[in-house]
């Protein structure tokens, strides 16, 4: 399985190297493709977090579906003027020319989800990927088997193995794409796996971004009002 991965790693690639901007307007069909698919499969998505969570459908509603349709229709909307160059001001000693900013694609990336928002926390940073011209590579977690199998049917109907590779696996799977090499790799999960995370990309020089959470925790004492506080 890991060598079949690989040699997909490597057509992607290739495919970002044959062509490294693909053309916003089809990166917005695609956006929108997704969008649709949602909508058309909602009782699907809540039978599969409801599956793996025992999630009710008005959870599943607000936490995952509308805030992952949300991001979407963000994204459309903003997705020429986001990719669009800007002019800025030039330094004194460069007279006689003129400086741009110029929105670029990172290449190739990985997206590694978490477990708990299985939809939102991996479509969400997935649609922003393909918002800003990357080809990916997206991992959901394991631990929401449903949901994993939810998503990687819907990739597959939307994108081509060039564009969006979903590959389903545990720890392994994850050390195993880290060392590949990406352009980028966007992780959600704990400080421990983060941890690994970067420290397997750093063996291969791959950025990352990081985005970790943790516990929140609260000591009540005698004098606050429970009530109150919860």
């Amino acid at each position: 399985m890991f060598e079949e991965l690989e040699i997909a790693y490597g057509k992607q690639r290739e495919a970002f190297f044959r062509e490294p901007f693909i053309p916003i307007s089809r990166r917005k069909e695609q956006l929108k493709k997704i969008r649709d698919l949602l909508i058309k499969r909602k009782e699907a998505l809540r039978s599969a977090i409801s599956d793996d969570f025992g999630k009710p459908a008005f959870e599943t509603d607000s936490s995952e579906f509308l805030v992952t349709i949300r991001e979407i229709d963000r994204l459309i909307k903003n997705i020429y003027y986001w990719n669009s160059a800007r002019r800025v001001g030039t330094e004194l000693l460069l007279t006689g020319t003129s400086s741009w900013i110029r929105i670029e694609p990172k290449g190739v990336v990985l997206i590694l989800a978490p477990w708990n928002y299985p939809l939102n926390l991996t479509l969400v940073p997935l649609c922003a990927a393909i918002a800003g011209g990357n080809r990916v590579f997206v991992k959901p977690s394991e631990m929401a088997p449903g949901t994993a199998g939810f998503i990687q049917s819907l990739m597959q109907d939307v994108f081509t193995e060039e564009e969006v590779i979903c590959t389903q696996g545990g720890p392994e799977l994850g050390a195993f794409l880290c060392q590949l090499g990406f352009d980028h790799i966007y992780f959600t999960g704990s400080k421990r796996v983060g941890v690994k995370v970067m420290q397997e990309a750093s063996s291969v020089l791959s950025p990352v971004t990081l985005e970790l959470g943790g516990k929140n925790p609260a000591i009540l004492d005698h004098g606050v009002s429970l009530k109150d506080a919860v």
